[in-house]
């Protein structure tokens, strides 16, 4: 199993990242995908509630909420295949809560 996260300023490439790895059919499961989704289930326009939502997720759910919701996307893509990429971490809360749900193997 491996399992990619993509981190990065605007503007540094992850888009790019994401595209190629869809090009060589990796499942990339976007952490923003993540909390559109929240703000439609909420009845709230993504594009004018985006960070608002984002920011109550980790109030409601703790610093790593958004992971804790992407982590069932994560498993069901690798069930699947042995490649995901994760696209939008946050911060080191997010990395340690993908390490402690998902059965990792690393060198790190």
């Amino acid at each position: 199993m491996e399992i990619i996260g993509i981190v990065g300023l605007p503007g540094s490439g992850k888009t790019e990242i994401s595209n190629y790895a869809h090009g060589k059919d990796i499942p990339v499961i976007s952490m923003g995908d993540v909390i559109r989704r929240e703000c439609l289930e909420r009845g709230l326009e993504p594009a004018d509630h985006h960070g608002e939502i984002a920011k109550k997720l980790r109030e409601e759910l703790g610093r790593d909420a958004i992971a804790k919701l992407t982590i069932p996307l994560v498993q069901g893509a690798i069930e699947k295949g042995n490649r995901v990429v994760i696209d939008g971490i946050r911060s080191g809360d997010e990395v340690k809560a993908f390490r402690n749900k998902i059965n990792l193997n690393r060198n790190t």
